[in-house]
């Protein structure tokens, strides 16, 4: 455990492995290379040690739960409070009705939003002037690793057990083939009654969808016995549904292994229902179709069916895959259809994709830099009790998934001090900042990250 604090530190919990890691990742570069060390992993344990322990510095919190003693009591310590939700477009992000809720995000210094829906969506939920003061639009960083340049980083990260061609299927039917909403909640005990009634709306529509999908689905990979088919559930789904009912197609591979982008990275295709990953099919050039068509009016995402084609029939979706493997795109005209409605979603929805990671370091590092300018090394002081300490100790030799709900454990996943070195090395060659980093480990799924100097 940390001893001597050297410098302030910046706190980036990683809930979901593969939705979050790897731009997390990013973030911490831009961090490190001002000179200030960073704490990433299990969300518990940081939120734990923020609350119990003198660290000053910055926490990019997720979402923020309704619990705003917790987060006053933070910035006594002169810790800066920023927040940044995984959800923006498909649904409310954030409970703006329910006042504890309210009062947890005021104390944030800014609420980063994917783009002007998002801000608009609450502004006019909840016109609070000092709440809407702290929203800042400046794009969600996650998507800026879709983009082409990062195929080669995605495609070296991707997990050997996958094929090398295939047409992907990317589900995201949590409500009907996931966990029960009990499970859910479980897995969330902190929640509004806002975020609890929009999680119960998004199951209901969700088990409407999927028997025509499947429908749709089954004729498309027996009309096509030579490709091969990588069905990948949304992490909130169970793999064993999919592999009851695809098991009797060999042309089929279920598979969690690795995250959206570096599965996208190595398709000739996507299908999806309405799912975020049409998106990022999208920036990195892979051709979208979705299978939406006849329950158009059940898809909570509708905004995803932008960025690909929408089919009419089982038919029209067989010629749009044959013209595909045949010319590995669409036809010139619904190639400019899809663009201009895929820049229409964007504008609206989104903002900032390629620059939005540069755009919220530099206002956290500017930040971090004023509050810090002239920072003290101090020793760390821990106010857990010692039957505190002892249940903390133990916790650190127990599985990663001890007395965690079991709706999380497809997205809470374990990574290494060499998965991060390896990303690390990875996103330098990308964009290279030039210095070496220093990884350490102090907790199960929690490191250490600095630049050597």
């Amino acid at each position: 455990m940390v001893k001597l604090i050297q410098n302030p530190f910046f706190f980036l919990p990683v809930e979901s492995t593969p939705r979050e890691l790897d731009y997390k990742l990013n973030l911490a570069r831009y961090i490190c290379a001002e000179g200030f060390d960073v704490i990433i992993g299990n969300p518990p344990f940081i939120r734990d040690e923020l609350k119990y322990k003198n660290y000053k510095g910055g926490f990019l919190e997720k979402g923020v739960n309704p619990d705003p003693e917790y987060y006053r009591k933070l910035k006594e310590k002169n810790v800066l409070l920023y927040c940044l939700s995984d959800e923006g477009a498909a649904q409310p992000a954030f409970s703006v009705s329910y006042q504890p809720a309210v009062e947890a995000l005021k104390t944030m210094e800014y609420i980063f939003l994917w783009g002007k829906f998002q801000k608009k969506d609450l502004v006019e939920r909840n016109p609070d002037e000092e709440l809407s003061a702290k929203y800042k639009v400046t794009g969600h960083p996650g998507f800026e690793l879709s983009f082409p340049k990062y195929k080669n980083y995605h495609k070296a990260l991707k997990h050997p057990s996958l094929p090398n061609d295939y047409i992907l299927i990317n589900t995201n039917f949590g409500s009907i083939n996931g966990f029960t909403l009990e499970e859910n909640f479980e897995a969330c005990s902190l929640i509004s009654p806002e975020t609890r009634k929009a999680a119960i709306e998004v199951w209901n529509k969700g088990s409407n969808s999927f028997n025509k999908f499947y429908e749709w689905l089954k004729g498309i990979i027996i009309s096509y016995p030579k490709q091969i088919f990588l069905l990948r559930p949304h992490p909130t789904e169970k793999k064993e549904i999919y592999e009851k009912y695809f098991s009797s197609f060999p042309n089929v591979i279920i598979s969690k292994q690795g995250n959206i982008n570096q599965v996208i990275s190595g398709a000739k295709l996507v299908l999806h229902n309405d799912c975020t990953s049409a998106l990022q099919s999208y920036l990195m050039g892979v051709p979208v179709i979705s299978l939406a068509h006849e329950e158009v009016k059940h898809v909570h995402a509708r905004w995803a069916l932008s960025f690909g084609a929408l089919p009419q029939s089982l038919k029209e979706a067989k010629d749009l895959i044959d013209e595909v493997l045949k010319n590995k795109s669409f036809d010139p005209n619904l190639q400019a259809v899809i663009k201009k409605n895929a820049i229409a979603t964007m504008s609206e929805m989104f903002c900032n994709i390629e620059n939005s990671t540069k755009d919220i370091m530099s206002i956290i590092v500017s930040e971090m830099k004023r509050n810090f300018k002239d920072f003290i090394p101090y020793r760390a002081v821990d106010s857990r009790n010692m039957m505190q300490k002892v249940k903390c100790f133990i916790r650190g030799y127990l599985p990663l998934h001890y007395k965690v709900p079991v709706a999380t454990h497809g997205s809470f996943l374990p990574f290494s001090k060499n998965d991060l070195k390896r990303r690390l090395d990875l996103l330098e060659k990308v964009d290279s900042f030039q210095i070496s980093y220093k990884i350490k480990k102090i907790y199960p799924n929690t490191f250490i990250i600095s630049k050597v100097r």
